[in-house]
Parts: C-alpha cells; sequence; structure tokens
C-alpha cells in the first residue's frame, strides 16, 4: 500500500496510507493534530517516568537490556496504553525519540507489568497517570 509521508524540519514525522487521502486534507490535519497532543501527553509519561526511576532520558531510549531501564521503559508503555493510546501509537513515539521497537516488544512489555501483579507498579501507573491528566487538564484551562 502506498503511503504518504509528512515532514516536519526535513524529517519525517508522520507515515499515512493513501486510503485515508480519500477523506480530504481536513482528515489529514486533524490526524496530524491528534498525533501532535499525543506526542505532548507522551512527553509528559516520558518526564514522569525518568523523574520517578531515577533514568535519563537519554538513557530511556538507548538500547540497553539492563533491568533498570527496561522496566522504566516497560512502565511507560503501560502508562501510555492506559491513556490510551495504541500500540502503533506508542511504537511511532519511541521511534520518534530514537528507540526502535516492534510492536511486540511494547506488547511484551505492557504484559510484563499487568501480569506481574506488583503493587508498587500498579501504584505507579495510578499516580503517573493521575498527575499527567492533572497537569493536561490545568493546561487546559
Amino acid at each position: 500500500m502506498k503511503s504518504l509521508c509528512v515532514k516536519e524540519r526535513g524529517k519525517v514525522t508522520h507515515s499515512l496510507p493513501m486510503s485515508l487521502m480519500i477523506f480530504g486534507e481536513a482528515t489529514l490535519t486533524s490526524l496530524i493534530k491528534f498525533n501532535q497532543m499525543k506526542r505532548g501527553i507522551f512527553n509528559k509519561y516520558v518526564d514522569y517516568v525518568c523523574q520517578e526511576t531515577g533514568v535519563t532520558r537519554e538513557t530511556l531510549f538507548k538500547k540497553n537490556r539492563s533491568a533498570k531501564y527496561s522496566t522504566a521503559r516497560f512502565l511507560l508503555y503501560t502508562l501510555c496504553y492506559e491513556r490510551p493510546m495504541t500500540i502503533v501509537q506508542i511504537v511511532d513515539l519511541m521511534a520518534e525519540n530514537g528507540y526502535v521497537i516492534a510492536r511486540a516488544g511494547v506488547e511484551y512489555g505492557i504484559r510484563k507489568i499487568m501480569n506481574s501483579g506488583d503493587i508498587d507498579a500498579n501504584e505507579f501507573i495510578s499516580k503517573g497517570l493521575e498527575s499527567c491528566s492533572h497537569e493536561t487538564s490545568v493546561a487546559n484551562a
């Protein structure tokens, strides 16, 4: 299937299937705005995860299989998924930050956190959703 690539500042930021073009320019514009909104929320979650886990943004998006860093990424995936963001959106947002991962890797991380039964992880997710949604509602007021 052919796709349309949207560039911002010389970098491809979105790749949309040509089938969406039948809806016209308004659909393309609304999809881009929707993705920009998700990008802002994603960045808030990244900041939250980094602050709470003591991991820098740079190391969060670096290929490292160490438990400290992979758990931080798994928590980020789960926060985004609970938002709700789709797996594809999470994969795209990770790639925008230099961390290329397949859909299966994101699904694995989410399952790992959800099935862990770890009360601290569940509390971390709840607090993250609450604090970031509070910031979003204050910013929109």
